[in-house]
């Protein structure tokens, strides 16, 4: 379900009361459900936030050229073996190998490297490894 597909919901169906403070100028969304399908829950998000969440929930499954020969994209794309193959994709680097598979790996050649989406993580000593898979990928 999409954020339009959503039906709006009434104060009074509600288990959650819609009268909680607000910073000034900000309004809640009512249209959206307490419980949202395509994310976290924004009954207690501002507009504005609720907005930025609903834009993340569709980047996720876009696969987006950032060069001739480089797409990115979040699991949702990695799954999509369609989409993978409409944009030419042949080889893919995983950087969440500790939570994602390499779904494809007959299909595809993976590098697979076991980072989690922490603050603290030190990407800078798979730099090296990245480049050199991407120029191999290159001359192929």
């Amino acid at each position: 379900i999409t954020a339009g597909e959503q039906t709006s919901v009434r104060s009074s169906e509600r288990s959650t009361p819609l009268s909680t403070p607000r910073a000034p100028g900000s309004q809640r969304r009512r249209d959206l459900l307490p419980n949202n399908p395509i994310g976290p829950r924004t009954d207690y998000m501002t507009t504005e936030e609720q907005s930025r969440m609903e834009r993340i929930a569709r980047a996720v499954r876009v696969c987006t050229r950032i060069d001739s020969y480089l797409f990115l994209g979040a699991d949702p794309v990695a799954r999509n073996m369609d989409q993978l193959q409409a944009n030419g994709i042949t080889h893919v680097i995983n950087t969440a190998g500790t939570v994602c598979a390499n779904y494809f790996k007959h299909d595809f050649t993976y590098l697979k490297l076991n980072l989690y989406d922490a603050a603290g993580e030190d990407i800078t000593c798979y730099f090296l490894d990245v480049i050199d898979f991407i120029e191999r990928c290159r001359e192929q």
